[in-house]
This record gives structure tokens, C-alpha cells and sequence, in this order.
């Protein structure tokens, strides 16, 4: 928004934003008087961030039937107010692989930040595929019961563990849960089990990070080896490509045979829901 479209705005006591996503346009359905909306402007040093913009009229009733505000588009309920003034807790970049760039980042509300500009600052929305964000993970103790609620909340295709090992999480300063945990168990297989390997049973994390997987996946491991143990396991889905796996030094293993019921007999009733059937990768970390 320009100089001109700033002094108009002072003749328009209400506002309404609008914000483009990869493209598109979402409407942001709270209407602002003068003070609300100067005050954003202020916050973000007198413009708007590249990716937001504002409308302005006279009338709460002119505003909501201006052609571009009245026309059908989706609605996104994000405080801008509170975008433009959640500083993040410790320093973070987003990650943009859409542009191939790294860009830091200003503000972090919920999944979407503004960040550094070389005119303005951009607006974003972390979806954890196309940009994510890097920043210092930190190693935390996790008890059973409280990665169980993580997975069953979190993971997507596998249920929570019944028993384990031993269990850690990372965390991000200003974030309510972990970013990521895993659960290390005796393998499951018996003929894996031979005092010396441990397995990685569970590795759950929040997408909009990146290289959580891979990070926990070395932490247990040099967890374990200082517990004794000298071989790793881990399994994936068939379709999955395990580059956080392949990046904590595992190498693929061969793929085992189908069971139908899991790890469910007569002998050990196992509940299948939520323990997806078919073939799986199997990965090792031998030292």
C-alpha cells in the first residue's frame, strides 16, 4: 500500500485484509476501525507485508459490498493483529523450495509467519512440504504415556505403541507440544531380538519443521549406543521413501511379507485399527 492509499486511509474508518495464498485470495472476515488498523500499520513500520492487503471505505456497509470484498472467496480466521506482533521465541528461517531461498523469520503465528524481504516483508503459510521452517530442536524427556497421546493425535497412519524402551521428544520455545517424538522398543521380530538391536518404532513429527525425523533418528541412536546397544531398526510403508531414515545413516534392508492382522494371533491379541496391512521397508543401521 502506497503513500496515497496510507493518507486516504485516514478519511476511511473502516478496514478490512485480504491475504494471497500460493495464488489465491482468502478473506479475513474481521472489520477494523481507524485505531485498530493504524496500529497494524505502525507494528510492520508504516506498509503492509508483501501478500496482504487492505481495503478501505467510509461504511461497514460499503466496505462488505465493494466488488472485491463481496465476491465469493474462502475465509481464513487468522489474527492479523496478532500475526504482525508473535515475535518468535528463539531465531527461525523459513525454508521457501518453491524459490530455492532462505528467508528469516519476523513474526510466527500458528502456520504463518512474515519474513525478511529484500522490499518488503512476505507473508506465508508453512505447510511443511513446500516451505518449512529451521530452527534450533531441542532434545526432552518424554514419558510413555505422553508420546502415546502424541501419536494417537499426531501420527498418520499408526497407532500408539503399548510398550517401549525408552521415548524422546524435541521442542521449539513458544510451541504447546513437541515437535517430533520417538519410541524405541525391543524389536518386535523375534528373530531380531538378540540383546544388541534395538528398534525405532515410532517417529511422529510436525511437518511444518524440517529435519525433525532425521534428528530423532540420531539421537536414539546415540542414545542407545551408549546403553550398549550396536543395531538399529526401523520400518516404513512400502510407498514411503524414508529420506529422513537414509539421512540418519540406515540403509534398506529388504522389504518383509505381508501380514494381513499385524502382529495380532490368539495367543497375543493385538487390535489392528489404526496398523496398516502390507508389505513394509525394513532399515538398519548396523555399527
Amino acid at each position: 500500500m502506497g503513500k496515497d492509499s496510507m493518507r486516504a486511509s485516514t478519511f476511511s474508518p473502516y478496514h478490512i485484509f485480504i491475504v494471497r495464498i500460493d495464488g489465491k485470495d482468502y478473506k479475513v472476515p474481521h472489520v477494523m476501525r481507524d485505531e485498530e488498523f493504524e496500529e497494524i500499520i505502525r507494528l510492520n513500520g508504516g506498509c503492509l507485508p508483501s501478500g496482504i492487503r487492505a481495503y478501505h471505505s467510509t461504511g461497514v456497509d460499503q466496505l462488505l459490498l465493494n466488488p472485491v470484498v463481496e465476491r465469493m472467496m474462502p475465509v481464513l480466521s487468522v489474527s492479523v493483529k496478532a500475526l504482525f506482533t508473535a515475535k518468535p521465541l528463539q531465531p527461525m528461517k523459513l525454508k521457501d523450495k518453491t524459490r530455492a531461498r532462505t528467508l528469516m523469520i519476523k513474526r510466527k503465528y500458528g502456520d504463518f509467519v512474515l519474513c525478511e524481504g529484500k522490499i518488503s516483508d512476505v507473508f506465508f503459510q508453512v505447510d511443511g512440504k513446500r516451505r518449512s521452517i529451521v530452527t534450533e530442536l531441542k532434545i526432552c524427556p518424554i514419558s510413555l504415556k505422553e508420546a502415546q497421546q502424541y501419536i494417537r493425535k499426531h501420527h498418520r497412519h499408526c497407532g500408539p505403541p503399548k510398550f517401549h524402551k525408552f521415548s524422546v521428544a524435541l521442542v521449539v520455545a513458544g510451541e504447546e507440544e513437541p515437535v517430533g517424538i520417538a519410541v524405541a522398543s525391543t524389536p518386535k521380530a523375534r528373530i531380531q531380538m538378540d540383546g544388541k538391536t534395538l528398534e525405532i518404532n515410532r517417529v511422529c513429527s510436525d511437518v511444518r519443521y524440517a529435519d525433525v525425523c532425521s534428528k530423532l533418528y540420531s539421537l536414539v541412536v546415540k542414545a542407545s549406543r551408549n546403553m550398549g546397544y550396536c543395531r538399529f531398526l526401523t520400518y516404513t510403508l512400502a510407498e514411503e521413501d524414508g529420506v529422513g531414515i537414509k539421512a540418519a545413516g540406515f540403509q534398506l534392508d529388504g522389504v518383509t511379507e505381508n501380514a494381513p492382522q499385524g502382529w495380532n494371533s490368539q495367543s497375543r491379541p493385538r487390535c489392528t485399527e489404526k496398523y496398516p496391512s502390507g508389505p513394509k521397508k525394513r532399515w538398519v543401521l548396523d555399527l
